[in-house]
């Protein structure tokens, strides 16, 4: 076992460690910078703005609808919606009124959204009246999956201009409005402007998020996220910045709200410190830039694939307003670090974090250099180990690579509904990440690669990351994945997709010969690939994680 930070005394790296971590409602974040910081902007979603004063009244107004509607503590209510105000007041609202907010992909499938809601039995659905969103919903209420719709206006949501703009520009992605027993629009959800019912909410056992996915074991399942485990990630967060300005930065979130990472990294970590959020419905670089001119945000979570597109941009000096960028979802290159890090004049940290722990438990220090390929050290009260992926009961010796496990305040309570799931995910009282890692001496872990990626050559263990690693170095190459693949005589051998940068022209087979040519000097003989794939594209999650799902699925 390696130390758990709340022994050590005073701060390690300029972080506090030494301060118990916070646990309260997590709703009561944004009321306490209401309180606060009135009049700053809390959001600005496409140049309209909402103060702080104005989302905690807005919040109000929707927990004592829900609350007057039927919603009673514990009943669970989804948001389908992308990045907006709506979300944010509906996510603080659902909890302040004693609600669990389920998070829905709005570019889910129909048939998963069904699926996700059927398993979480929501007693109501949030969503804009878009035809990419509206009928999903609709179909969850006319299976009965939920009580009620509540649909948000699209155009109620811009600033004026954009209001009058949006119906003869876009009219096409509006959706009509059902006449379904059931339905509620927005604005008639407000009308009243009473206060809600007080709910006493226990922190340590009261569930405030059931955030779907994938999960360590399988199938997608509902993490159970209590008010604790979040209102602990976003102290242990905001405490690793010991440079950030209370009320005085301004966040860019870009990244899905919907999405556990920016949920916490971006919103709670936002309205914990009265920061400003200029909220994005999705990634568009001109969106970006856009944004970056006007605002000027400070802080810019992302991921690897987001950081190299726009370092890559003419544009890319409009980044310097900004001072810290937190990289997770995949691993960050050396080159993409130092590129963004060149044009912006920003740090760039690389963390870790899945969805079972509110997701963050690793980055490297901002106040202090940090290891370049490494996940970083552990956030403040969080512990971890190796363990031997083949027995997780034994721990692995002092310098071998193990299967990382995790203790600390923002451990999910478990898998929604899910016992035996539940059960598989932890060893001794350890969340099991399914990452295979190694730390060094001071307590850095670096990520070797994911347990159920482990590709079996001949008897011998191989990595993909490693393989990965060593392609992604070649100046030609943008992205690689690397999976398994069938083999008659060893079984199973590399086999890596590669998606070039856009620079790159000439003789592509030539490309591949000097490309397998230079990594068999850098290789084992088991660790090379078979073949090298070149694809315009290669998958990626709603986040722009690498995924590997969609090649295995064609292999």
């Amino acid at each position: 076992m390696l130390p758990d930070w709340d022994l050590r005394d005073g701060e390690l790296d300029g972080v506090d460690v030494a301060t118990p971590i916070a646990s309260h409602p997590v709703n009561e974040l944004l009321w306490n910078s209401a309180e606060i910081y009135p009049d700053r902007v809390c959001v600005d979603f496409l140049g309209k703005t909402h103060s702080y004063r104005a989302m905690a009244n807005l919040a109000d107004h929707i927990a004592f609808a829900l609350q007057e509607r039927g919603l009673q503590k514990g009943d669970r209510v989804g948001i389908m919606l992308p990045n907006c105000h709506y979300f944010v007041a509906f996510y603080y609202g659902i909890l302040k009124a004693g609600g669990v907010v389920v998070n829905f992909n709005p570019l889910q499938s129909e048939r998963d959204v069904l699926a996700q809601a059927g398993d979480a039995d929501c007693f109501a659905m949030v969503t804009l009246d878009l035809v990419a969103t509206l009928p999903k919903a609709l179909a969850c209420l006319r299976a009965g999956h939920t009580q009620k719709l509540i649909i948000c206006s699209m155009t109620e949501g811009l600033d004026f201009a954009k209001r009058l703009l949006f119906p003869m520009l876009k009219g096409k992605e509006l959706a009509d409005i059902p006449s379904d027993k059931g339905v509620v629009l927005f604005r008639e959800l407000i009308t009243s402007q009473n206060k809600p019912k007080p709910v006493d909410i226990n922190p340590e056992e009261d569930l405030a998020v059931l955030q779907y996915t994938g999960g360590t074991t399988g199938q997608p399942k509902g993490a159970m996220l209590t008010h604790a485990n979040l209102s602990a990630n976003t102290d242990q967060l905001t405490r690793w910045y010991p440079a950030w300005k209370p009320g005085g930065e301004v966040m860019l979130g870009v990244l899905p709200l919907f999405h556990v990472f920016a949920m916490t990294v971006v919103m709670n970590g936002a309205v914990a410190k009265g920061a400003s959020m200029v909220l994005l419905p999705k990634f568009d670089p001109k969106m970006v830039f856009a944004s970056l001119k006007r605002t000027k945000p400070t802080l810019f979570p992302g991921v690897p694939a987001l950081f190299q597109s726009l370092a890559k941009s003419p544009k890319a000096p409009l980044l310097q307003s900004v001072n810290l960028c937190i990289s997770g979802g995949a691993a960050l290159p050396l080159a993409v670090k130092q590129e963004f890090e060149k044009v912006s004049g920003a740090i760039l940290i690389e963390g870790y974090g899945l969805t079972e722990a509110s997701p963050v438990t690793h980055c490297n220090p901002v106040m202090a250099d940090g290891r370049t390929g490494t996940i970083g050290r552990p956030l403040p009260g969080t512990q971890f180990c190796l363990r031997d992926k083949d027995d997780p009961s034994n721990l692995v010796p002092p310098g071998a690579a193990g299967e990382l496990c995790i203790k600390g305040p923002q451990v999910m309570k478990g898998y929604w509904k899910r016992p035996d799931d539940t059960k598989a995910s932890f060893v001794d009282g350890w969340l099991r990440t399914g990452d295979v890692a190694m730390v060094d001496e001071d307590g850095y872990a670096s990520i070797i690669d994911r347990i159920k990626d482990l590709i079996i050559v001949s008897g011998f263990n191989v990595y993909p990351r490693m393989v990965e690693d060593a392609i992604q170095a070649f100046d030609e190459v943008e992205a690689v994945s690397v999976i398994g693949v069938p083999d008659q005589a060893r079984g199973e051998v590399p086999k890596a997709f590669i998606k070039l940068r856009d620079d790159v022209t000439g003789d592509f087979e030539a490309i591949k010969s000097s490309m397998l040519e230079r990594l068999r000097a850098e290789l084992e003989p088991h660790q090379m690939p078979r073949s090298l794939e070149f694809r315009d594209e290669l998958p990626r999650t709603m986040v722009g994680k690498l995924s590997k799902k969609e090649l295995r699925a064609e292999s």
